[in-house]
């Protein structure tokens, strides 16, 4: 949330408070001013504009966010699978299941192309030349989840998972580790639905 995004979810807060008082006000009926009465149904005619122009400009901000942030998750994960692929240390399989037909995730492309990136050299740390990595995508109500798979050991992967945490939560996403003896690592991120505009 940006410094103006800031300020107006103080005004926000101001001018329900505001707001609020004046009715109080009103509902009391206590005013021994005739004219104080005006004066009061004026102000908070005013402060019902000002939380119009308020609640306006969020909206406007939700909505050019969303714009400029939406991403395609099966095609950055393709991406991200073949420049990982072009660069990676050893020898891999990598196989892919995409869903195909998820809508955009509320995410910006290039971020999360890096992340993608960054997850799948999280899992294939302790692999070995010619292990296997699964990568698929699927929807789960409203929203979209990349699941990355491998058999091999991991080490660090708390201290090493932290950048990716923090960027799925920026999103209002999750990332999510699990490890056993038997099933290797899976690391997963989940990311909302990018709000369609119409």
């Amino acid at each position: 949330m940006n410094r103006s995004d800031d300020d107006l979810d103080g005004e926000l807060g101001d001018c329900l408070a505001a707001l609020n008082q004046q009715l109080e006000e009103l509902a009391r009926g206590d005013q021994l001013d005739p004219f104080g009465t005006d004066d009061l149904v004026a102000g908070f005619d005013g402060g019902i504009a000002n939380l119009h122009r308020i609640v306006a400009s969020l909206l406007q901000d939700v909505a050019e966010a969303t714009a400029v942030s939406r991403a395609d998750l099966d095609r950055e994960v393709e991406t991200s699978v073949r420049a990982f692929t072009a660069s990676a240390k050893v020898p891999l399989v990598i196989r892919q299941q995409l869903h195909g037909g998820l809508p955009k995730v509320a995410c910006h492309p290039d971020e999360l192309r890096h992340a993608v990136e960054r997850a799948l050299s999280i899992c294939s740390g302790g692999c070995a030349p010619g292990s296997e990595v699964a990568v698929r995508t699927f929807a789960d109500d409203e929203q979209a989840v990349l699941e990355i798979r491998c058999n091999d050991v991991v080490r660090d992967l708390e201290a090493r998972s932290l950048t990716l945490r923090a960027f799925a939560t920026s999103w209002r996403g999750r990332c999510q580790l699990a490890t056993g003896a038997q099933n290797g690592l899976t690391l997963t991120m989940t990311f909302p639905l990018a709000l369609e505009r119409h």
